[in-house]
């Protein structure tokens, strides 16, 4: 009998409350900096690899295409979260600074593992303090300070600052 706090295909446990995944992603940006090229990202990543005879090959979560309006907000982006297999930032000076990214970030670390939380960078600076084992905080300027402390190790992540800058969009 298979374990059941190990998830089906194999990430290792994960914190009490785990279900299943509906969505591969969810998107965690600012609408004012990245709402393009987060629709972007969501496009391609959903047709990443995609065979022809299927809509899609990933469900991402965004919130301006998988939410409706409706009084309980907060209630339709934990429900999000909790059905989300990775967390992706959208890491900016203006996400940094964000009341819902760090929201949402604060319940990803309560509920889930960092070693799922993906950094995309899309403006600013992010640098790592060796001796610290943490971010440099006087010299990053898109990561929310949620993540103070948050890992273990410096993360890895993607730059698309020259892909935003120069308008190229991957969708």
């Amino acid at each position: 009998m298979e374990d059941e706090t190990e998830f089906s295909i194999g990430i290792g446990p994960e914190k009490p409350g785990f279900t299943e995944p509906k969505y591969q992603a969810f998107v965690s940006y600012s609408h004012d900096s990245d709402e393009r090229l987060a629709a972007a990202l969501q496009s391609s990543l959903s047709r990443f690899a995609k065979p022809w005879y299927r809509l899609r090959t990933m469900r991402i979560f965004r919130d301006k295409t998988s939410l409706s309006a409706n009084p309980a907000l907060w209630h339709s982006i934990e429900q999000a979260l909790r059905e989300s297999e990775y967390f992706l930032l959208l890491a900016c000076p203006s996400s940094a600074k964000s009341r819902w990214v760090q929201q949402e970030i604060q319940w990803w670390l309560r509920n889930r593992s960092v070693e799922n939380l993906l950094i995309s960078l899309t403006d600013g600076a992010i640098l790592w303090d060796v001796q610290a084992r943490d971010f440099d905080w006087g010299k990053t300027t898109a990561i929310p300070s949620r993540l103070k402390d948050a890992f273990p190790a410096e993360p890895l992540y993607a730059d698309f600052r020259a892909a935003k800058e120069g308008g190229r969009y991957l969708g």
